[in-house]
């Protein structure tokens, strides 16, 4: 399904960054839009946006 999508967006909240988990759905190049709540921290924007994948930090 990823590879036929137009546009691949993660929800996924900030909790869940840096983790490791049994399964792997893609990798963050395969990512166009994150979407996430506002306990990122300020690096991991940096690096999200550095990577030209579009982020959406929610209260």
């Amino acid at each position: 399904m990823i590879a036929s999508a137009k546009e691949v967006i993660v929800l996924v909240d900030s909790t869940k960054f840096g983790k490791k988990s049994f399964g792997k759905i893609c990798t963050i190049d395969q990512v166009d839009h994150i979407i996430t709540d506002n306990n990122i921290s300020k690096d991991l924007i940096h690096k999200i946006k550095s990577l030209g994948i579009d982020l959406t930090v929610s209260n």
